[in-house]
């Protein structure tokens, strides 16, 4: 029989459900705060960590407070490697965000690539430059 579990809630309202992680000490720059990991057993019967979400501290100054989620996957070694992370960038209001992990890595973006509010890349593969196809 397959286990499960639910969050719910039971309100009449337009809100959520919420898991909530707290790291109840004073926070420091790149203290984790929250983890989910995904596991389970690979072919040899080994107990495997095949996904991860980090929560982290990227910032901790008062005022200035940032942070990082990182999503994590096994690689073709079974290594842990951040495959996306969105961070605290350097100015008020800026998200940063990294995809993939070494030069050998694929990103495929299906549809059309839009930077700013220009397209950039057709979802064709043709590059887009202030309107006009390449």
């Amino acid at each position: 029989k397959k286990k499960k579990m639910f969050l719910g809630n039971t309100n009449t309202d337009a809100e959520a459900p919420t898991v909530t992680f707290v790291k109840n000490q004073t926070g420091a720059d790149n203290d984790d705060i929250g983890i989910i990991r995904f596991k389970a057993d690979d072919d040899g019967d080994n107990v495997t960590t095949f996904a991860e979400i980090l929560g982290e501290i990227e910032t901790a100054a008062d005022g200035s407070e940032g942070g990082n989620l990182i999503l994590k996957v096994a690689s073709h070694d079974g290594e842990m490697q951040e495959g996306i992370k969105i961070s605290d960038g350097s100015v008020e209001d800026e998200i940063d965000v990294t995809i993939g992990s070494g030069s050998a890595s694929l990103t495929t973006i299906t549809g059309t690539l839009t930077m700013g509010s220009t397209a950039a890349m057709t979802n064709a593969g043709l590059v887009s430059v202030a309107g006009q196809q390449i």
